[in-house]
């Protein structure tokens, strides 16, 4: 329905694409376990929010790999409601980076797809009776790519949430984004 950052605030439950400067703060749906910028960054964007409401966000970046930035680093959280409905209508969070004919780059790496799912191992849950149904969490993950054979050509990075398609539970992530040299 909109084109465009919507950013009310970090504060706002009406923010969907959000900056985060403050490395103090934490997600409150997790308990305040997970911070919102990791240790390592200067800003993380949070994808999504806290709402309900059956939205979608996304964010699409494009970049040119050039020689002197041929490592993507790309540190991502989820935070998901866990209603226990049938897979195909949960929340749920999306990684692709995608080459210029639009094919994952590495399908390992380069490719994640979660579904809400409170008995996933490696994940964390909280438990607040003010929301309907579990939240489940994944602390910083980093994914790093070698991008030395894409030097020269553009990459495609799309990051999405998704809340419940019945428009009762919410999915959202947090994630900064790094390009570094490969040499030492």
């Amino acid at each position: 329905q909109n084109v465009g950052k919507i950013d009310y605030g970090i504060a706002s439950e009406w923010s969907r694409h959000t900056t985060c400067w403050d490395k103090t703060l934490t997600d409150p749906n997790t308990g305040g376990a997970l911070s919102i910028v990791p240790e390592n960054a200067i800003a993380s964007v949070r994808l999504g929010n806290p709402r309900f409401g059956g939205e979608t966000e996304a964010i699409t970046y494009t970049m040119e790999v050039t020689e002197d930035m041929t490592i993507l680093l790309l540190q991502y959280a989820v935070v998901l409601q866990d209603p226990a409905h049938d897979s195909k209508s949960q929340p749920r969070f999306t990684l692709e980076i995608k080459d210029e004919m639009g094919a994952d780059i590495d399908y390992t790496c380069g490719y994640v797809s979660f579904v809400a799912d409170s008995t996933r191992e490696g994940w964390h849950t909280y438990n607040d009776p003010k929301l309907f149904g579990t939240v489940t969490w994944k602390d910083w993950t980093t994914v790093g790519l070698h991008l030395e054979k894409y030097v020269g050509k553009t990459i495609t990075i799309r990051l999405a949430t998704y809340d419940r398609t019945e428009e009762g539970h919410f999915g959202s992530a947090y994630y900064p984004i790094d390009c570094v040299s490969a040499s030492i």
